[in-house]
């Protein structure tokens, strides 16, 4: 008997995570918008500034994105002085073609995050596919000064960082490979996204800073963004 009590403290532990993250991820989906504002958006175009920081040296931008949520597709492009780099990806393959190096195939912790961009919410994109079990409660947070709960996914290194007030996600993480703040909300066809966000690659010593003035939805999407160019 005694040796099925440190079991049972294990399950127990494990339920209260699943149930507090359910609820953490339920109330940011409803902040957001809402399950069914968010499936309504299939396409997403945004374009702005982007300032990028690598090493010493700093320059100024443009970015340009586009995604097609429900063929899991998308295009991304960063245009400064001394860096360009276009990205693509569809389905769980893509290229990325950048002056130095020319056209690449992109590997799997690339992917991951050039997808991490496609939809309005992460969260929400995983939490349609998998439901409440792909998360795990991971308590809380200060995260840039702001407090936050802290949810993990199952069998994936991500940590999201969502605002105790707002609900909305404040940050995204993957410990030693980047970090990625989030702000300045703006409601776009009933769906709350940040116009405003900050991506440190600390494998690359870069940050690249984003602020975004135009994005529309539900759009056509240009398949052309797709072919792979040549060198």
């Amino acid at each position: 008997m005694l040796r099925i009590v440190p079991c049972l403290v294990v399950v127990v532990a494990l339920a209260m995570n699943s149930s507090l993250s359910a609820q953490v991820v339920e109330e940011h989906i409803r902040a957001v918008g809402g399950s069914d504002a968010i499936a309504k958006i299939k396409t997403i175009n945004r374009s702005g500034t982007v300032s990028i920081e690598i090493g010493s040296g700093k320059s100024e931008g443009t970015i340009v994105e586009a995604y097609d949520m429900p063929k899991s597709q998308g295009y991304q492009k960063l245009d400064a002085p001394g860096f360009r780099q276009e990205t693509s990806f569809n389905g769980n393959s893509g290229w990325k073609k950048t002056v130095q190096d020319g056209v690449k195939e992109l590997n799997k912790d690339e992917l991951g995050l050039a997808k991490l961009s496609l939809g309005v919410s992460p969260i929400a994109t995983i939490y349609s596919q998998f439901g409440k079990a792909a998360f795990v409660d991971a308590g809380e947070k200060d995260y840039r000064g702001k407090r936050c709960d802290v949810v993990n996914v199952v069998g994936n290194p991500l940590v999201f960082y969502i605002n105790k007030k707002t609900k909305l996600m404040d940050g995204i993480e993957i410990p030693g490979l980047f970090g990625m703040t989030l702000s300045n909300y703006k409601e776009i066809d009933g769906v709350k996204m940040p116009v405003d966000s900050k991506m440190e690659l600390s494998f690359a010593d870069m940050t690249i800073t984003t602020k975004l003035d135009k994005v529309q939805v539900n759009r056509t999407f240009d398949d052309s963004k797709l072919e792979r160019p040549t060198d």
